[in-house]
């Protein structure tokens, strides 16, 4: 783990702490490699967080370049590319984010199987099946009730349909962003 210099808080002087106060450079390099060191440590290259900020709310949150919106777009020149290989980060908007197997294999696991980081899985709907009998009973038209006869025909029908465009759990909307740099 990187070593991080803490600075002893009740010896810092008002200018130390004072926000307007000329910092030189040297001293800013050495604040920008902790908060670097913090970054990879708590939050590695290819770490996705939900915000529910809009785009412009987040990017003026953060050291800007170092998240992206996880929309597809290029990211070139990156650590991310670097470390991944993909010049693009992965368009996330409107996904489901799924845990890789990983070997799982206690019947939760995903049924397609280990599937690479980053593959996309489109819409599915468990296989199942719905069975309706059915019984018509037709009455003859004879006027004599002792020359009555009903006949019974059975077979099957289709249900309706019901529900939406799509199969999904509860949810709500965030955007979702990844570290690049």
């Amino acid at each position: 783990m990187a070593n991080v210099i803490t600075p002893d808080i009740d010896k810092m002087t008002d200018t130390e702490i004072d926000p307007n106060a000329v910092v030189s450079t040297p001293l800013k390099t050495k604040i920008g490699a902790n908060i670097n060191a913090i970054l990879d440590a708590a939050l590695p290259i290819g770490s996705i967080i939900h915000s529910a900020l809009s785009v412009v709310q987040f990017q003026s949150q953060i050291v800007i370049g170092s998240w992206a919106l996880a929309d597809g777009s290029t990211c070139e020149g990156t650590r991310y590319e670097e470390l991944t290989g993909n010049a693009t980060v992965p368009d996330l908007r409107g996904m489901f984010l799924r845990g890789k197997n990983n070997g799982r294999s206690d019947g939760s696991e995903n049924p397609d199987g280990d599937l690479a980081i980053g593959q996309y899985q489109d819409s599915e709907v468990y296989t199942h099946n719905h069975t309706m009998t059915t019984v018509y009973a037709y009455g003859s038209n004879s006027y004599s009730p002792s020359e009555q006869t009903s006949v019974a025909v059975s077979g099957s029908k289709a249900s309706s349909s019901s529900g939406g465009a799509e199969s999904r759990p509860k949810n709500l909307t965030t955007n979702i962003f990844i570290r690049v740099n």
